[in-house]
């Protein structure tokens, strides 16, 4: 089965628009097709791993970097199922901290990786972070 991003069944761009103080939950789903008119077969993740970053800019310093080896110091999840799908939750109090309140953090870039069993890479999504500035405090 062919699997990287030409196999993709959504496309590899997706903004993230995050609301800072409240709890953020994106879902994806990774699936391949064996060709272009074939069904779509949704990726078992068991024993998959997966990995997102959240940046001013590719190569700037790292905002927010989830795994699904273990939660954040503020609750920040990523996990991995066996139906394909990626369940990226940014816990409230990851966007309240100090450092999310710069003018600077308004805008930003992020993706989130998929690392197979054999080490392949695949990069699921990737776009632009817009963070909604929380008014209530």
């Amino acid at each position: 089965m062919a699997q990287g991003r030409a196999a993709l069944v959504q496309s590899p761009v997706g903004d993230l628009v995050v609301s800072q103080g409240s709890d953020n939950t994106y879902r994806y789903r990774y699936g391949t097709r064996a060709a272009p008119d074939a069904p779509v077969e949704y990726v078992d993740l068991t024993g998959w791993a997966g990995r997102a970053q959240v940046r001013p800019r590719p190569g700037g310093d790292v905002w927010l970097s989830v795994t699904t080896e273990a939660p954040t110091d503020h609750g920040s999840t990523l996990t991995l199922d066996a139906d394909g799908f990626v369940t990226l939750h940014v816990h409230h109090s990851e966007t309240e901290q100090p450092a999310w309140n710069s003018p600077a953090r308004a805008k930003g870039a992020w993706d989130l990786e998929l690392v197979a069993p054999n080490g392949e890479v695949v990069r699921l999504v990737m776009g632009e972070v817009l963070v909604s500035a929380d008014v209530t405090r």
